[in-house]
């Protein structure tokens, strides 16, 4: 084999490790939700409990992200990684050993999203390290697909599954065999001058360069906005679905749909960016389409036409995150040297907006009003817009 088809497929197998670690959290998270009475009859919880332990593998990513992007710029991406996928691995597993008690599987769960905090602080730094500009948002386009398709897939299967038991065993094998792909798998990218100038960096500089960067700032902000939309659609909109009448079963398909426009968006975006040749063009396109969508969308009764606009609402908001991570690079002041970082950082406060967004803000003005709440969350996606263009290279 030749040594461009040696790089080639190294750089793919590294590809193949952060797809599988990104997939696998999603998974074993997502499966909680077609058994959720079993669950909580298994664990004796109530609702609130169960919502704790469904959300609890984001907690890494809102704790750690910029920790594990400092590490990323310092000490390259193999070391950093192995810690992420052992920890995520071992929670897979002690969420199965549980012993019936609570605690013990909430912080199992926690654990599991060890992996998938990294991978999204330190992506764009591995990805640059293998592969060249012009292919940046295909492939974290590719690593985020990776995470939605093996959301979709638990929802679809898990219920099949003769026990509860059962499903966490499947899920807890899945982390092990995602964790051992990267510690066989995973490589520092041979030649990579980025690498070797942040690792001379102290933990000081690499924060200070991110956090002079407005562009690092106006990006974080965007998907702040961004992740409130993606929040509000999917948790809400079957729900409002049905309080105009359409049945529930109809409204939770059209759910599903919402969640195949991001799949496709994780696609769909890089493309639409190499064909018009800017990224800043694509976003706006995305917010205009988001923001009529959020509007819109949940009105229309017809399953058909509901489940189209479902689909292009899923596409124009889950399209923001990839281009999004994909263009950090390219900001001034930043390169291969400090992406990390500032990937960490913007991971940060993206997820804080998950949090933040919708339970303390929009939820709480809205007050049970499905139009005020809707309406809320298409004004948070023109601010993303406005702020995305601003920050994005081209």
């Amino acid at each position: 084999m030749s040594a461009a088809k040696k790089t080639a497929a190294g750089a793919g197998l590294v590809l193949l490790a952060l797809c599988l670690n990104n997939a696998a959290p999603s998974y074993l998270q997502y499966q909680i939700s077609p058994i959720a009475v079993q669950v909580m009859e298994s664990y004796n919880i109530g609702m609130e409990q169960f919502s704790s332990l469904f959300t609890s593998p984001m907690i890494p990513a809102i704790l750690f992200s910029l920790a594990a992007g400092l590490l990323f710029d310092k000490l390259g991406p193999v070391k950093v990684m192995r810690i992420g996928v052992l920890i995520a691995a071992i929670g897979g597993f002690i969420r199965l050993y549980t012993g019936g008690g609570y605690m013990t599987l909430f912080v199992g769960t926690l654990m599991t999203g060890f992996s998938a905090a990294f991978i999204n602080a330190g992506q764009a730094k591995i990805v640059a390290g293998f592969y060249p500009p012009t292919q940046m948002q295909s492939k974290i386009g590719l690593i985020n697909a990776s995470s939605t398709a093996a959301m979709i897939i638990s929802m679809a299967t898990t219920a099949y599954f003769t026990s509860v038991s059962t499903a966490f065993m499947v899920a807890a094998v899945f982390m092990a065999i995602a964790a051992i792909s990267w510690f066989l798998f995973g490589k520092n990218p041979e030649t990579a001058k980025g690498y070797t100038e942040s690792a001379q960096k102290s933990f000081g500089e690499l924060f200070r360069a991110s956090a002079r960067s407005r562009q690092v700032w106006l990006m974080a902000f965007s998907l702040f906005c961004v992740l409130a939309g993606q929040v509000i659609m999917s948790s809400w909109a079957p729900t409002a679905l049905q309080s105009i009448g359409m049945a529930a079963e109809t409204a939770g398909y059209m759910g599903s749909l919402y969640t195949a426009g991001n799949f496709i968006s994780c696609f769909l975006g890089p493309a639409l960016v190499k064909k018009l040749g800017s990224i800043r063009k694509v976003v706006l396109i995305f917010g205009i389409i988001a923001v009529a969508g959020l509007i819109i969308s949940w009105r229309v009764s017809n399953p058909i036409l509901c489940g189209i606009l479902m689909v292009l609402t899923g596409i124009a908001i889950g399209g923001n995150i990839p281009l999004a991570m994909g263009d950090i690079i390219n900001f001034k002041g930043i390169g291969s040297e400090y992406v990390g970082t500032a990937s960490g950082l913007v991971a940060t406060i993206q997820l804080l907006g998950a949090v933040v967004l919708p339970s303390y803000v929009l939820i709480p003005i809205a007050g049970g009003n499905f139009n005020t709440l809707f309406i809320l969350a298409a004004v948070c996606m023109v601010i993303s817009a406005v702020l995305g263009c601003l920050a994005h290279s081209n």
